[in-house]
């Protein structure tokens, strides 16, 4: 006959060992869900154009946004008409992320440079130039 008295130490653990399988199901993108809105601050440098195959001229417009108590940067393009401070103040909901690996390569080199963030990696390759002001806002319409 087999014994079933099994110790207090192997049914805690298989106890634990259930709560991590438990947990494991939940999703985990809705605990890591970031702000709801973005919020347009202010309005930074203008002027910077390109030339659009499919849109013509196109102006470029430097914007800072409130996305959770933090300020950031973003651009906006507009084809021939420039942005006025009617926009300020206003709300975006529901952003999501970049999943476009082109522009999420782009946008992660036009931030690290201009805000001063590098990976490990890039440091030791020596990728770690911060980008002053002026030089920035003329990369962004490479971005």
């Amino acid at each position: 006959m087999k014994n079933t008295n099994h110790p207090l130490r192997t049914r805690l653990t298989a106890l634990l060992l259930t709560l991590v399988c438990i947990l494991g199901l939940f999703p985990s993108t809705a605990l890591a869900a970031g702000p709801s809105t973005i919020k347009l601050e202010k309005f930074g440098f203008y002027g910077v154009s390109y030339q659009s195959a499919n849109l013509g001229r196109c102006l470029i417009h430097q914007m800072y946004y409130d996305y959770g108590g933090k300020t950031t940067v973003g651009f906006c393009g507009t084809k021939g008409a420039t942005m006025n401070d009617t926009l300020r103040g206003q709300k975006w909901g529901s952003p999501c992320s970049i999943t476009d690996p082109t522009v999420t390569m782009m946008m992660g080199y036009y931030y690290s440079h201009s805000l001063g963030k590098f990976t490990d990696v890039a440091i030791a390759a020596g990728v770690n130039d911060v980008w002053d002001a002026g030089y920035t806002w003329y990369m962004n319409a490479w971005v």
